[in-house]
């Protein structure tokens, strides 16, 4: 995660960042009303009228194996961050359509202890995903940054501060 307060050159770290190790970036902008529907898969309705979800960029990011790049996490109530939880811990996920994304060495164990047949509603987080959030520093922002919301999101030893 990289924090620090507005203007200091969060996006640019990131930009070199992602150019250095070359990957595609899936850019995701957080705002304030985000539910955790909103990060996860959102519903549509086809021409004939049958509903239909549709992946966000964050779960496409995760089955491509892109990175993902939420930018304003300051932005978003805690309550909606929670079901990224498990995505950044243990790398699963459970979507609303019923689906569940699985780490790639459970998926391919799962694949193999199946002989190789489908696992229906089950798919692959691609083993070259990853999240990389920026927000402003704690003390800036309405939804202010907690150590807590921190933890929740990784380890100390995995943010960037910048001043």
């Amino acid at each position: 995660r990289v924090y620090g307060p507005r203007g200091c050159g969060k996006t640019t770290l990131v930009n070199q960042y992602v150019k250095t190790l070359g990957y595609i970036v899936e850019p995701i902008a957080l705002y304030q009303d985000m539910t955790a529907r909103d990060l996860l898969q959102q519903r549509s309705t086809k021409q004939d009228g049958d509903t239909v979800w549709q992946n966000s960029a964050l779960v496409n990011a995760a089955l491509s194996g892109h990175l993902a790049v939420l930018d304003g996490l300051h932005r978003v109530h805690a309550s909606t961050l929670c079901v990224l939880q498990r995505l950044v811990h243990d790398r699963e996920l459970q979507l609303y359509d019923g689906t569940r994304l699985l780490r790639h060495d459970r998926y391919d164990a799962l694949l193999e202890s199946k002989q190789g047949q489908s696992i229906p509603g089950v798919l692959r987080i691609h083993p070259d995903f990853r999240i990389l959030a920026t927000a402003e520093s704690p003390s800036v922002g309405k939804n202010k940054i907690t150590d807590k919301l921190l933890q929740l999101l990784g380890r100390p030893r995995d943010y960037i501060q910048l001043h």
